[in-house]
């Protein structure tokens, strides 16, 4: 697959993500925090790496200290901020991406974040063993 109309075609799959929820703000960035396409209110760069970070803390004391097999979806709830919803892209059996999405506290996300997870894979894909490379 090539990487013409590459970023063109994720941002896509944002904004229709936030359109569909509505939600504030949807990104896909790599597992070293660094955005790959974004769509919506802007966000800090020291948050995206703050994200992924923190998902990696959380799944790693999920699975130590509560015997979790398996994490999905990191949620952070702020009622002045809203809610951060962090899910990993998984390619195989590594986490190269991730998509964060903001929305309001009410806004319901998980049918619209599984979908657009789905479809982020099919695009990140080509893409995954070249991020994996970096790290």
């Amino acid at each position: 697959m090539s990487s013409d109309g590459f970023q063109d075609r994720v941002t896509t799959l944002l904004q229709a993500n936030n359109a569909s929820g509505p939600y504030l703000m949807s990104l896909v960035c790599t597992s070293q925090g660094l955005v790959v396409a974004s769509a919506g209110d802007a966000i800090a760069e020291e948050d995206v790496a703050a994200f992924t970070c923190l998902f990696d803390d959380i799944v790693k004391r999920a699975v130590r200290d509560l015997h979790f097999q398996r994490v999905d979806e990191v949620t952070l709830l702020d009622p002045g901020r809203g809610r951060t919803i962090i899910r990993p892209l998984a390619m195989g059996g590594s986490v190269p991406f991730f998509l964060v999405v903001r929305a309001d506290p009410k806004t319901s996300w998980r049918r619209n974040t599984s979908r657009l997870a789905n479809e982020l894979q099919h695009e990140l894909t080509p893409f995954a063993d070249l991020e994996e490379g970096a790290a």
